[in-house]
């Protein structure tokens, strides 16, 4: 296995392909080691070279985690002096020729951000330590409703090759830390009820029943016109128009403006109870930038051992429990 003093930015030590969020803390000791060389001293190391790959989009997190001087008996310190003074860490997309330098968002950088509510304990630190898509906002196109207002710098990078360095910034022995995040967006299809109820137990009750007095039932094979003016109409599984004088006219609302519609397929009442339909908003993943505790702490130990611990510093760059 090749030494991090052996490695560039030519051979970097990769951490595998990622497909879905999984958690790394990278440690490793840069600066003067002063051993006996031939013609003096040396055995410097000032770089240390990583290579992340992306299967598929996603957001990649880096923060400084720790720091200690190598000599004495200086524990590990996420004190933030040593960590700004001590070390840098910088990201280049390999899928560019030449390669491009991508920045990482600050605590005093221009955060985007959403309202907080009772839901998400902080949104100040939802974009904090993410590689920026892209050097700059170039067309400036400003989108209300997502989380990143519709700037390109906040877009998750796309899939291929990352490189990282973390370099010393002075001339000292020490031992570092940065953790690493490879965060995915969950599937559009996975769509969630946020429950106001602070019990253990919420009930979501739904109504299944569709009979006349609720539907109007449209028959499964249509021989006259029918108009749907009062009630939302009802076809089991399938419907034929049938011509010549077969025809199903929908009303855009009731008289009292309510909005009018004909479900076509099986029967609610016939479906295991709990299923329901949520008609979401176009591109609501969008909307909203959400770290999970919970999912960073499965995918921590999904991998690694049972006795490496989770980092409680991860914990600080969430924002839902």
């Amino acid at each position: 296995m090749t030494a991090q003093r052996e490695r560039s930015q030519n051979n970097p030590l990769n951490l595998g392909t990622f497909t879905r969020t999984s958690l790394r803390m990278l440690k490793g000791t840069l600066g003067p080691k002063s051993q006996v060389i031939s013609g003096g001293y040396g055995r410097e190391t000032y770089n240390h070279w990583f290579q992340v790959t992306l299967a598929s989009p996603a957001w990649i997190i880096l923060f400084k985690a720790s720091s200690a001087l190598a000599s004495g008996t200086n524990q590990l310190s996420s004190r933030r002096s040593p960590l700004n003074d001590r070390f840098m860490v910088t990201v280049y997309d390999q899928n560019r020729s030449p390669i491009q330098g991508r920045s990482i968002f600050q605590a005093d950088s221009a955060i985007v951000y959403s309202p907080k509510d009772t839901f998400h304990s902080s949104f100040s630190n939802s974009y904090i330590g993410h590689v920026m898509n892209a050097q700059s906002d170039l067309y400036n196109t400003i989108e209300p409703d997502r989380a990143d207002q519709g700037d390109d710098r906040y877009f998750p990078l796309g899939a291929g090759n990352y490189l990282i360095c973390v370099s010393a910034t002075r001339n000292e022995e020490f031992d570092y830390g940065v953790g690493l995040v490879v965060e995915f967006q969950i599937p559009q299809d996975e769509l969630f009820f946020l429950c106001e109820d602070t019990s253990d137990i919420t009930y979501l009750i739904t109504e299944n029943d569709l009979s006349e007095s609720v539907v109007e039932i449209v028959p499964e094979e249509v021989t006259s016109g029918i108009t749907l003016a009062t009630l939302n109409g009802f076809t089991e599984n399938l419907c034929t128009i049938i011509d010549p004088d077969g025809v199903v006219q929908v009303n855009y609302a009731t008289v009292e403006g309510n909005p009018l519609s004909w479900l076509i397929g099986p029967d609610p009442g016939d479906i295991a109870i709990g299923r329901v339909l949520l008609d979401a908003t176009e591109n609501w993943i969008d909307t909203t930038h959400e770290h999970s505790l919970t999912e960073w702490r499965e995918a921590w130990q999904r991998d690694h051992s049972m006795d490496d611990k989770f980092p409680n510093i991860f914990a600080t760059y969430t924002n839902v429990a």
